[in-house]
């Protein structure tokens, strides 16, 4: 477990971000579910809320982890 989590600051609606998480995934020494990622919605330039992927954002998470 990772206090806080694990920061991955990418787009969640580019294609090269879900290859990226397949990538990575695929070599973390640990198993990636799509039920721990969160999504931050930007308020201004700041990090605004974090909130659980929508249905299709995790389905698209689920199709690339390994």
């Amino acid at each position: 477990m990772f206090a806080g989590g694990l920061w991955i600051p990418i787009s969640f609606t580019e294609p090269t971000s879900y290859e990226f998480i397949r990538r990575f995934s695929g070599d973390a020494p640990f198993k990636m579910s799509a039920k721990h990622f969160k999504v931050g919605v930007l308020v201004g330039q700041d990090l605004g809320t974090l909130r659980k992927p929508d249905a299709e954002i995790a389905a698209r998470l689920q199709s690339v982890l390994v």
